[in-house]
């Protein structure tokens, strides 16, 4: 805990730009080609419904490539809002950039040809390594690890190598984003993958880049390992601070039984189960809610009953329809402050590109 004391006592709350009110947490969206027409007005009635808008990764569709255009332009959206603006990484846009779907050329080695004429996605991807996506959007938002994406709200970050764990106090709610994403956590270690981009082991790697990059094994350690001590952070800075609300965003579903509990990977997501247990019984007086997606429906409940824990699945992206989860502190409630509900916005059709 003492470790924890010094990186955290410097860590203060700061003043959110007026206009709307909570935390807008979204997910697993647009999964459409540009120019975005349903997610670009769905972004913009949450930049005035929220205080702060939190994307919770999966940019893009698993069947879209991994390009500029898909991965980082619904961001670039969001962040033209003004409305500050959080991120954490999906499994999409990085961890599963080697699998053939997302390959749009179909040629690399290991991997069978296109068996259409032509190819469903003939066009060439721009990253096939999880490592080098990752470092492509945190140098596309997150240079600067002062502020949000918009530069406009102060937030405490926890380090260059983990840029996307991030803290803010909002409405009296602390917002703790982690590095959490889906496809077990990078962890699903598939037919093929290790010529194209090193699940543990870089012996298969068939070209430089794959050969110079991070496996997905030691890019699961660095992310865990920020994560386990992020969120004793951050419970250890709202006990501080004297605040009742903790909100948790990251990608993955990682749950198996609700809510009886259990996990959905050990290996990949037992450690942060563990984690959310010892945090919420040390602290019974503060709420904790864990925020993500992954899995296109809505769903809340309380881990292994434990009344100070609640879980959120944002639905995302679905064909038509996109949603966020609004959460909003409601003063007078001691034991549970914050009210949640899910905002769904439908607009004139547009083509859904992808289906996954």
């Amino acid at each position: 805990m003492l470790a924890i004391s010094c990186v955290f006592l410097s860590f203060s709350s700061a003043p959110v730009p007026d206009g709307g009110a909570g935390v807008c947490v979204t997910g697993c969206s647009p999964y459409t080609e540009p120019p975005f027409p349903t997610w670009s007005h769905m972004v913009s009635e949450m930049s005035k419904e929220c205080k702060l808008m939190v994307h919770v990764g999966d940019t893009k569709s698993g069947s879209g490539v991994c390009d500029d255009d898909l991965m980082a332009g619904p961001l670039r959206i969001m962040v033209a809002t003004g409305t500050p603006t959080l991120y954490t990484l999906g499994d999409n846009e990085a961890t599963d950039c080697h699998r053939m779907k997302t390959r749009g050329d179909y040629t690399a080695d290991g991997g069978s040809t296109c068996k259409d004429d032509p190819c469903t996605y003939p066009r060439e991807s721009q990253f096939y390594q999880a490592e080098a996506a990752r470092t492509y959007m945190i140098e596309q938002f997150m240079t600067d690890t002062t502020t949000d994406l918009t530069g406009k709200l102060p937030v405490t970050t926890q380090s260059e190598e983990c840029p996307f764990n991030t803290m803010v106090v909002v409405d009296k709610m602390l917002v703790a984003p982690i590095e959490m994403p889906g496809s077990n956590f990078g962890l699903s270690n598939e037919a093929n993958m290790e010529f194209v981009d090193p699940y543990d082991s870089k012996e298969k790697c068939a070209t430089d880049a794959c050969k110079a990059t991070m496996s997905h094994l030691d890019m699961f350690h660095r992310a865990n390992n920020c994560n386990m001590a992020w969120i004793e952070g951050a419970a250890f800075t709202a006990a501080n601070f004297g605040l009742k609300a903790v909100i948790i965003p990251f990608h993955a579903r990682w749950w198996t039984d609700p809510p009886n509990g259990g996990v959905k990977h050990e290996a990949a997501y037992g450690d942060f189960y563990s984690k959310m247990k010892n945090v919420t019984k040390a602290n019974p007086d503060i709420m904790f809610y864990t925020v993500h997606a992954d899995s296109h429906y809505w769903i809340t409940f309380s881990p292994d009953g434990i009344e100070n824990w609640v879980n959120v699945m944002v639905e995302g992206s679905t064909r038509g329809l996109t949603s966020f989860g609004q959460f909003k502190f409601e003063e007078g409630n001691e034991f549970d402050p914050v009210s949640i509900k899910e905002v769904h916005r439908k607009t004139p059709e547009e083509m859904d590109m992808y289906s996954d």
